[in-house]
């Protein structure tokens, strides 16, 4: 299969100044960008999860620009239905991915219930998390404590 080259996002300032609906098409093509500075002619992809979505994207613009793609293996990925519009909840979402669950980051959070909210919140707006909806929660939580 040939050797490996791994490519990750290493300027995380760029990373975070990036809009969430802009996010798969600039990394994929800064990706396809440094694979042109090496002068791959022909290449091996291969993208987990959100790597997987990552790497079909980048297989389709080589593919535009003439650099043959050999194989393609997309692991464990799954397109996000709906727009995720809260940065917080967006990473809340993937927190499993990484073997954690939000209430090993935060104190008194019931994981079900979070997932609950989400689940409901995704229902009544066709799909999508509006932004703010974390801050809401909190402050909903807050307002009702305080009575």
């Amino acid at each position: 299969m040939g050797d490996f080259l791994f490519i990750n996002v290493e300027d995380v300032e760029w990373y975070y100044s990036i809009q969430y609906h802009e996010l798969v098409d600039r990394i994929t093509d800064e990706y396809v960008r440094k694979i042109e500075q090496l002068h791959y002619k022909n290449i091996n992809l291969i993208g987990y999860c959100l790597g997987g979505i990552l790497a079909l994207n980048v297989a389709v613009k080589l593919l535009e620009k003439g650099i043959e793609v050999n194989n393609l293996f997309v692991i464990d990925s799954y397109p996000v239905s709906g727009k995720v519009e809260d940065q917080f909840i967006d990473e809340v979402i993937f927190l499993p991915n990484y073997q954690l669950m939000l209430s090993e980051v935060l104190e008194d959070v019931d994981d079900f219930k979070v997932m609950e909210f989400i689940t409901e919140v995704r229902k009544r707006n066709n799909g999508n998390i509006p932004q703010n909806t974390f801050f809401n929660i909190y402050r909903e939580r807050y307002q009702n404590e305080k009575q």
